[in-house]
């Protein structure tokens, strides 16, 4: 073996279960171009320009609300009918009942989350 081999394949190995094929490199021209595809194509190209990461953190913090500071931030309970990022608005103890939205739950553990519009305010 000359160095110039790939050796594709998948653990345990031929025999147990395993796959393995060899693919030979024929020459400086073959080893650039596979350099190249592995370097350009499979690593930079696939991560976007480095952007991937980065993107998928903003949109995914984007897409779910944001901490807001000086608020209950209570989250209903599992199982009550709502979900884990919803947190209360209102302010730090509060009376009532907990409200994200349109949806309010009280602060009795075991009942359900209830849809309950808030009254539009009509602007002056």
């Amino acid at each position: 073996n000359d160095g110039h081999e790939i050796v594709i394949g998948y653990w345990p190995g031929p025999g147990v279960g395993g796959s393995i094929s060899r693919s030979g490199i024929d020459g400086r021209d073959e080893i650039r171009l596979f350099t190249r595809w592995l370097i350009w194509d499979g690593w930079v190209k696939a991560e976007w320009f480095g952007l991937r990461r980065w993107l998928y953190y903003r949109g995914l913090h984007n897409a779910v609300e944001p901490y807001i500071p000086f608020t209950c931030r209570i989250a209903p309970p599992p199982g009550s009918g709502g979900y884990k990022h919803w947190h209360c608005r209102l302010r730090p103890r509060h009376a009532g009942d907990h409200r994200y939205v349109n949806y309010t739950w009280p602060r009795r553990p075991g009942e359900r989350v209830k849809y309950d519009p808030k009254p539009k305010e009509h602007a002056a």
